[in-house]
Parts: C-alpha cells; sequence; structure tokens
C-alpha cells in the first residue's frame, strides 16, 4: 500500500513538473518573436465598405458593413441586397452566401476561423468544423490549417500595401467524398480586410473601399 502511493505521489510530481513545460512550449510557439510586426483585430465601424474585382470573371461586387449585432458583422454584398452574411468581429464567416450558387446560404457550425488576432508571420492555427447548406440538405466537415507567412507590400487597383499573406488548407468531407482545397489571401491592417484573395476558382482583388 505504501508502494503504492509513493507511486501514486511521484506520477503526481512527474505531471506537476512535466505538464507547465508542455503548456509552456505550446503557449511561446503562439508568442510573437521580438520585433515583430503583428497585426491586431480590425476595429471597424457600420457603414464601411470594401469593393472587390474578381480578376476571373471581371465581375465587380461591394461589401458594406450593414450593422454589428451581438458582436457579429452583419454584411451586405452588392451581388445579393437582399441577403445577410454574418461574420465574427475577426472576419470568420458565420453565415455566408455561396458565391458559386447563390440560390443558398452556407451556415459553418460553429464559425470557419479564417483569422485568429493577433497575427504575425509564423503564427500557425487549425479548426474543425461542421457545415451545412440546409435547403439542399447538404452537410459536411472541413477541417483548416491556416499559416501566416509573410508581411508583403502588394499593389492592387485600389492602391499599395503592407499586407499580411496567409494561406490557408481546407480538407472538406462531404458525401460527395473529400475535397481538398487551398486558399491564399492577403490581409492589411490599414484596410482592415483582405486586398487580395486567390483560390482555385478565383482570384480577387481590392478595387477601393471607404472606413467609417
Amino acid at each position: 500500500m505504501k508502494g503504492r502511493a509513493f507511486l501514486l505521489m511521484v506520477g503526481f510530481w512527474l505531471v506537476a513538473l512535466v505538464l507547465p513545460t508542455i503548456l509552456g512550449g505550446a503557449e511561446k510557439a503562439q508568442t510573437p518573436p521580438p520585433g515583430a510586426r503583428i497585426a491586431k483585430a480590425p476595429d471597424v465601424k457600420p457603414g464601411s465598405w470594401w469593393k472587390y474585382r474578381n480578376l476571373t470573371s471581371k465581375l465587380n461586387f461591394k461589401l458594406t458593413l450593414k450593422d454589428i449585432r451581438d458582436s457579429k458583422f452583419i454584411v451586405v454584398s452588392s451581388s445579393f441586397p437582399d441577403r445577410e452574411q454574418i461574420y465574427t468581429k475577426e472576419w470568420n464567416p458565420i453565415t455566408i452566401v455561396n458565391l458559386f450558387d447563390p440560390a443558398y446560404d452556407l451556415v459553418y457550425d460553429p464559425y470557419s476561423k479564417y483569422y485568429s488576432f493577433p497575427i504575425w508571420p509564423g503564427k500557425r492555427w487549425k479548426q474543425d468544423y461542421q457545415w451545412e447548406v440546409s435547403v439542399r440538405g447538404i452537410r459536411g466537415e472541413s477541417s483548416l490549417d491556416v499559416k501566416a507567412l509573410e508581411w508583403e507590400k502588394v499593389k492592387v487597383s485600389a492602391g499599395e500595401f503592407l499586407a499580411l499573406k496567409i494561406s490557408i488548407d481546407i480538407v472538406t468531407e462531404s458525401r460527395r467524398g473529400t475535397r481538398y482545397t487551398k486558399l491564399t489571401y492577403w490581409y492589411a491592417p490599414e484596410v482592415r480586410n483582405r486586398v487580395k484573395l486567390e483560390t482555385p476558382r478565383a482570384n480577387i482583388e481590392l478595387v477601393s473601399y471607404e472606413l467609417k
């Protein structure tokens, strides 16, 4: 009995010693290095808007922050003025129009974590979430592997901006099978939104914007 108690005590102290080291290492890996340029969460007010151009389809669309409700961004798009797109205050989509089939909304549960502010080069995060196109009854699960790469000067129609390049690898599982997608986008703190987005189907850039 005493031997068992001794082993339990040793085990307790090993956990007490090792666990902080493990947790400290994980925390340290997500701490920006000295002097790193950091992108902070956007401070955006209703009435701000961003106009983009899809260089692939040659179509323009405008996103307007209509309201901030329950700590969520309520956005309307000029492409679908009768619909609301809902984001977290970090620009992570909760409910968003399916741009390839605009008759239906795409709902994420809890949301799709494209951003994890504050962000700096080298920061990485992962997320698993579920999604559903309710009208069609299509459901699935996705996994994100996101990495902030480096700061770049990006020239688009709206001008030249210092932007943080971010890469996302997405694995999607649904009844249609498994699909792998890679997205790359550039977030500019000056604009408080992304200025450029590259996907397998589209190349989108900022044309103009106005912050309130």
